[in-house]
This record gives C-alpha cells, structure tokens and sequence, in this order.
C-alpha cells in the first residue's frame, strides 16, 4: 500500500502518455471540419487537440483538486481549462502574461515539465533502451551476421523442403523488427555484469557455475521490462553522475552538494493528495526522493536526445499549462483565501446527514463535504459565466464529446416542470414517457445548474419522483437517494423558507415512509432551533407534538396554513398517505 499512490503517478501514467495524438489547434477563423468537436470563442478544437489533452490529464502528476476538473466530463474540462484562458486574456492581457510567468519560473512547474520530459525516456526504454536510433542502426549494420536468422514455419520450426530436409534458409530481418534485440545487444557490449550481479545468480540457482550464455540470458532480462530498465539506468545515471554506488540512502540524494534539496521534496509531497501520510508512516522519503532523482536525470537525457522537441510533448505542455493556468485563475479570482467557516444550522445539518448513514461517518468529515460541495457550486457558478462570456458551442451530439452545461437554467426547469404537468392528462405508457423525460431535465439542472434556485428546486422535484418510486417498489435505494437529493439541496440553499421546506419534507418522508418517528422529528426540530420565524415553523411544531398520529397531507397543511393567513409554499407535495407503505 505505502507505493500504492506514486506508483500511480510514476508507473501507469507513464506508459499512457503518448499514446495519444497531437495537438491541433485550428485556430481563430479556422473552418468547421468533421474532425471539429467545440468551438471556444473564435478557437476551434478537433478529435487531435482532445487525444492530447487526453494525454496532459492522464499524465498530470499532482492530485487536481475535488472542485476542478471534479465530476466534470473530459471534454467539459478541456472546454473551460481554454475558455478561463481567453476570459482572463480579454480581462486582462498583462496579468495573464505576470501568471504565465510566475509559473514557468515556480519550482512546481519546473518538476513538471521534468516529469514529462522523464516521460518521453521512460517510454523510450522500451524499444531502445538508452541507445538512440543512429547508435542501433550502426551496430546493426556492422554486425549483421549476429542478427541473421533461420527461416522457421508457422509453428517455429525449421523450413523442410519436399522431401522433408531442413533446408536452414536464413535471412537479416529487418532493423525495426528487430530492434530490442540491437538494443539488448549494446546493452551487453556496454555493461557486463557486476559481481554481485553473478553471486545473487548463483545462490538463485544453487550453482558455483554458469555458463556465459546463461549470464547473458539474465543480465539481459534484469533490464526486460520498463521498471527494471528505469531501475538499473536510474542507479547507473547516478554513478556516471557522482561516481558513488546508490546504496538506497537518503542523505546521498538529499543535501548540500547533492542532487536534490529540501524544497524539491517539498514539491512533490505537494502533489500527493490530500490526507496522505507523504513519508510520515506511508511513503518513505527515500522513496519521493528517489521517484524525484529518476524525473530528473531522465529529463536531462530526454533533453540531450531531443525526444522533448517533438509536437506531441510541446502539445502535451501546452495543455499541462492550460490547467495550471485555469487552477491559478480559480484559486486567486474565485475562491475564497479563508477556510469555510460553518454555523450551527451547518453542524446540525451535519449530523442529520451523519444520522442518515447505515455507517456514519464523523461530524468533522461531514462539515468537510458541505464546505466541499459549496465551493464546487462556487467553482460551477464562475465556469459557466466564463463560458456564456466567452462562448462554447460544440458541435457534435455524442454526450462524450458534448455537455449540458451552457444551457439556460430557467427556461430548462419551465420545460421540466411542462412536461411533469402535461403527464398528468396521459395514459400510463404516454405518461411515464413523459416523466421520464421531465426526470432528465430535472437530473441536467441538479448536476450542472446547482448553485441556480432552478437547480436546487430540481433537486427537491427529483427527491419527490423517488419517494413516489419507493411508495410503489420499495426500493430503498429510492428513499436513500431522495434524502440525498434534499441535503444536497439543503447544503446549497441560500432562502431560508426553501430551506425549511426541505427540512420538512425530509421529516415527512422519515415519518410517512419508514415510520422513524425519532428521524422525524429530529428534521422538524431543526426549523425550529435554526429558523423559528419561518412560515413553517408552527407547522413543525404541530406536527412534533402529534408525531405517531395519522399524518395531515400536504395539502391539509397548506390549507390550515392558508386559514390562519399563513403562506406556504411547497415545490412539491410527497406522496399522500394513500397507497404509501412504510418499509
């Protein structure tokens, strides 16, 4: 577990990050081709320049943050990361150019580029080895006849001719064919064998001897795979550099006069995500520093092959960059510099939340996620202005190339709340059709549109379809689900009548569904702890004090409420006492 996390930074995204395609920006003016996927201001953006943004996300070695890209789609991400780039140029040219500065002079984004650089090697290794082409060819050539092969059939056999003699026709496959096997070959003339290479061969085998083939053979595959290569060039790299033997100790990577400094550890124990324990009983410093020492000298080899000057690696930065640019624009435009602070109505509302769990977690975790999903809204809210001012339009329906979020909030929720109405003057089949429509709209306005009232009041709709669901099949995903859809809603909301709405209907459907009574009432205390002049507040009361007694509707509520002068208003009544179970 302790290599679990740098492993996936160093290891798998390694191997995935050219093998995407290159970046082509169409540029202002371009035309639209079949290849075009969205339009970002005057910037058109093809099949291309997504496989290689692709590959800058795949290959990023910080953990993002939870508020960006967050639950966004690839494309999404890819979208606002350039459209945060033009809005703040449009905004603000000479700034833009202060943060692409300051970045490109930062330490982080030094390391960076080194691992991408490293990338390039690492990949590298894998048919070449350190060698480059010219060096593999020239070997090749002036020693063909050590690759000079027998024809075999199909089953690896030497060819026999009709009569059945061997017939040992030979040919030199081509380089490109072969090209490890020159590789593995250098690799050998270059390097021979330590002798502690040769004494863990013979206490692996039990022999005081082995043959020189045999050496071969191993010596050869300790260098096989691309971890054992980075394995063996990362330790080699450091003797050519030092003169030393790496003998797995810190304080010779560590230090004055040492390749790495105390504030190159510090860097990527910043990217680690949040929580991890980065050396202090998880990783070992040793570790971070050794995955630091092989970006480096990879990097550096990367550089004096020129594998760094092809158009995938410039396009891959540009993207890397793209994103830096849009998570400093977000930190320093948008977020607040200050922890979210909470109320009590927070706190109580954190353990409604913790009450509602088969396995609770802590009252701190839950204050966390509400801080987490209000700074999401937050983050949701400036994207989407960034987008209407900067424009998006894509061009394709494929929903992994295309989202929902630059539609229009009001008019979404006036269609939703349409067809909801329009399903009740239809047959069953006709309605349910209907509704299932109206229930997508109300899914879109919830995901993409929650820091809008029309989001949030989505939200209490789509609570309400599944509580109606679960009056029927009793699924108790169903009522999970629509609980979860009303502290979403009671995270969010800002209008403290809404608010109490929600809480209210939570302690209706604890009442009303499962005959919680304790579950209930701990809801509807919550109106009157944290909002006691609300229009609901009476009606809490009421319903308190008669808990267990056959429950008014909705619309009983209402029209009581309505005969003492009391408004209310409900964005939507749960399921009646008639034809409702509780489970």
């Amino acid at each position: 577990m302790k290599r679990k996390i740098v492993t996936k930074i160093v290891v798998c995204l390694f191997l995935t990050a050219l093998a995407f395609g290159v970046y082509q920006c169409q540029g202002r003016g371009a035309k639209i081709t079949e290849d075009s996927i969205v339009r970002v201001g005057r910037t058109i953006l093809d099949d291309d320049t997504f496989k290689a943004f692709q590959g800058a996300v795949r290959a990023y070695p910080a953990a993002l943050p939870h508020y960006f890209p967050g639950q966004r789609q690839l494309v999404s991400f890819m979208v606002e990361s350039e459209a945060v780039y033009q809005y703040a140029s449009a905004e603000a040219r000479a700034k833009v150019r202060a943060v692409h500065e300051s970045m490109e002079s930062s330490l982080d984004w030094k390391w960076k580029k080194r691992f991408y650089a490293s990338i390039l090697f690492r990949e590298h290794l894998r048919t070449n080895l350190e060698f480059t082409d010219a060096e593999l060819k020239a070997h090749y050539k002036s020693n063909p006849e050590a690759y000079r092969t027998i024809v075999t059939d199909m089953s690896g056999n030497p060819h026999r001719d009709a009569s059945g003699r061997r017939t040992d026709s030979t040919f030199i496959p081509a380089f490109e064919d072969i090209k490890r096997r020159v590789a593995n070959n250098l690799f050998y003339e270059k390097y021979k064998p330590d002798s502690a290479f040769l004494t863990m061969l013979r206490q692996q085998f039990h022999a005081s001897h082995l043959d020189s083939a045999a050496i071969r053979a191993h010596w050869i595959r300790s260098v096989s795979s691309v971890p054992a290569a980075s394995h063996f060039y990362t330790r080699r790299f450091f003797y050519e550099q030092t003169g030393e033997v790496y003998n797995e100790d810190e304080q010779q990577l560590l230090g004055d006069y040492r390749p790495l400094s105390q504030d190159d550890l510090e860097v990527i124990r910043s990217w680690l995500p949040e929580g991890h324990p980065d050396g202090r009983g998880g990783m070992p410093a040793r570790e971070l520093l050794e995955y630091l020492y092989q970006w480096k000298v990879f990097a550096e080899r990367a550089e004096k092959m020129r594998l760094t000057s092809g158009p995938e690696h410039k396009n891959t930065l540009h993207w890397a960059m793209r994103i830096e640019f849009a998570l400093s624009y977000l930190n320093e435009a948008v977020l607040p510099d200050s922890e979210p602070e909470f109320s009590s109505a927070d706190t109580t509302l954190a353990e409604l939340i913790r009450s509602d769990q088969t396995r609770p977690r802590s009252i701190s975790h839950e204050l966390d996620n509400i801080g987490r999903i209000r700074v999401g809204a937050v983050v949701d809210s400036a994207m989407h202005a960034i987008r209407r001012r900067v424009g998006v339009t894509f061009f394709r329906d494929d929903p992994e190339y295309s989202d929902h979020r630059d539609g229009n909030p009001v008019a979404l929720f006036a269609e939703a709340d349409s067809l909801k109405e329009a399903a009740l003057t239809l047959s069953d089949d006709a309605a349910k059709a209907v509704m299932d429509e109206a229930e997508r709209l109300f899914r879109i306005l919830a995901t993409y549109f929650a820091f809008t009232d029309e989001g949030r009041k989505a939200m209490g709709e789509l609570a309400s379809m599944q509580l109606e669901k679960f009056s029927v099949e009793e699924q108790n995903w169903q009522f999970s689900t629509a609980i979860d859809l009303y502290r979403r809603a009671q995270i969010l909301e800002t209008d403290i009548e809404d608010l109490c709405g929600h809480h209210f209907l939570v302690g209706f459907a604890y009442e009303e569904y499962r005959e919680n009574l304790s579950a209930a009432e701990a809801n509807y205390k919550w109106i009157l702890r944290h909002a006691p002049n609300c229009t609901l507040a009476s009606d809490a009361e009421f319903v308190i004090q008669n808990l267990g007694e056959p429950m008014m509707s909705i619309e009983e509520i209402r029209g009581q409420s309505l005969r003492q002068g009391r408004k209310v208003d409900f964005e939507e009544e749960p399921a009646s006492n008639e034809g409702g179970g509780a489970n």
